[in-house]
Order: C-alpha cells, then structure tokens, then sequence
C-alpha cells in the first residue's frame, strides 16, 4: 500500500503588497502578509486569496469592481485596518465569515448595493472604531452579534435603510 502526503507550507510575504489587475491577483499565493494588504482596480474574483490567513497591517479593498469577496474565507486576522471602499457593485462580503479580529479599525463606506454584513459572523474584536458610511442599501447589521469588544467609537453615517442596531447587542466593552 502506498499513500500521498500533501504538505502545505505557510508562505509569508513581507513587506507590503498592492495588487491593481487580476492578472497581478492571480499570482497571489501567500499565507500571510505582514505589512499593508492594497487591491484596487478591476478584478473579477478573489478566488487567489483563498489560503490567505493573516495580514499584519491593513487590508484595503477599494474601487475594486468586485460583486463579493468570496476568496477571503480563510481570513482570520488583520492586524490594522480593514478597509472596503468605493465597491459600487459589491453585493455580499460573505467571504469574510472567518474573520473574528481586526486590530485597527473597520471602514465599509460607499458600498451602494450592500444589503447586510453577514460575512462578519465571526467577528468578536475590533480594536479601533467600526465606521459604516455611504451604504445606501444596508438594512441590517444583525450578524455582528458575536462582535463583544470595540476598542473605539459605532459611527454611522448615511445608511437610510438600517433601521435597527439590535445585531451589536453582545457589545460589552
């Protein structure tokens, strides 16, 4: 009998890293990235971040033409901001649902088709402020419930369909 062994490897970029294109997207292939994570420009999926686990800075997703961010599932820790910007088409970003700490602070601003946060179902620390600006669409926030610890300010601004904040219950500090 014979059997295969497959041995991943944690790949680390250090330093920091922008990606503009999807042709610079798709020769992603790192575990972690210690400093600032950028991606900007047009992409037409996330698909290359699927191992990524960690970004020791921010990570930043802005004007990126993306319709979600399914490829971050693996995601578990940014160590500052995360920051999702300017994604006019942005209809889910379920892909975070592993995510349960940010550092720094959360900025989803200007994100017109979001209709709720649902892929942040796993996030328990936010040790900045949680800024929710320009989200015409969101009408809930209800998945935040697991979020228990917010080191800074709840701002929201412009979001005319949110009409409860029931899912920050669980918020202690």
């Amino acid at each position: 009998d014979s059997f295969a062994s497959i041995s991943l490897q944690a790949q680390v970029f250090t330093g920091n890293l922008e990606l503009n294109t999807q042709t610079a997207e798709d020769t992603f292939s790192y575990t972690t990235v210690t400093g600032n994570q950028r991606i900007s420009g047009a992409h037409s999926n996330t698909n290359s971040f699927l191992g990524l686990t960690s970004v020791g800075g921010d990570l930043e997703i802005s004007d990126a033409l993306l319709s979600d961010v399914d490829g971050f599932s693996s995601l578990t820790f940014v160590g500052g901001d995360l920051i999702i910007e300017m994604n006019e088409l942005l209809t889910n970003i379920d892909g975070k649902s592993s995510l349960s700490e940010v550092g720094g602070d959360v900025d989803l601003n200007t994100c017109g088709l979001l209709p709720n946060l649902d892929g942040l179902s796993s996030l328990t620390t936010v040790g900045g402020r949680f800024r929710l600006r320009d989200n015409l669409s969101l009408s809930n926030v209800d998945s935040l419930s697991s979020l228990t610890f917010l080191g800074g300010s709840l701002e929201f601004d412009s979001t005319p369909s949110l009409t409860n904040v029931d899912g920050l219950s669980g918020l202690t500090a």
